[in-house]
Formats: C-alpha cells, structure tokens, sequence
C-alpha cells in the first residue's frame, strides 16, 4: 500500500484490510481514506458528506443492477472527477466509513472517561 500520508506526524490507523485504510492524523487533523485504487483526505465534514453521498447512491441503485458491475458515477466535490462504483464498493467503502469514524469516537470518548 502506497504512502499517502506523512507517517512523521502523530497518527492513529483506525481500519485496515486487504485494499483498505482508514488513518486519522493528529497534526492534520484529516482522515486519510484508501479504499482499493481510492486515496482520499478528507476533513470530519468530508468523511461525513461521503458516508451520506454514498448512502443516497446506494438507495438509488442497491438491488438495481449487477453488484459487481462497476457502472456507478459517483459525484465527488471535485469538478470532473467522478468514483466508478459497484453496489458491492458502494456498501463496503460506506461500511469502511462508518465502522472506522463510529471506532474512532469510540476511542475518544473511552480516552476522556480515563
């Protein structure tokens, strides 16, 4: 897996799997997302927008079509850049999100009560 984030700055790896990385940075204050060919940094709004973006695009498709069949333009914040998803990468990339943001607040608000 590429290095898409200064490992010099204080970080905490929230998920990781085969073609998936969720890691927070403490310096950045950003999620640094990999997910398969996707490398994304993304702020706690980002992350959050994304996780509703795909959410919308799931319900629009989920059951629609082949759930392999990467033929999902998902609209992204950039003008012109667009993410090719399956409804298979739309439920995993969506659950990566959730899981690892739901696991990291876990962690703070654990932190806070010691």
């Amino acid at each position: 897996m590429n290095h898409f984030f200064d490992y010099h700055h204080p970080f905490e790896v929230l998920r990781e799997a085969a073609g998936q990385k969720v890691v927070f940075c403490y310096e950045c204050q950003l999620y640094h997302v990999h997910y398969g060919t996707i490398a994304l940094d993304l702020s706690e709004r980002g992350i959050q927008t994304l996780n509703i973006t795909l959410g919308r695009y799931l319900a629009m498709y989920d059951g629609t079509i082949d759930p392999k069949r990467r033929c999902i333009e998902v609209e992204t914040p950039c003008e012109g850049i667009r993410l090719l998803l399956s409804t298979h990468d739309l439920h995993a990339f969506k659950e990566l999100l959730t899981d690892s943001v739901g696991e990291f607040e876990e962690r703070i608000r654990l932190r806070r009560l010691n």
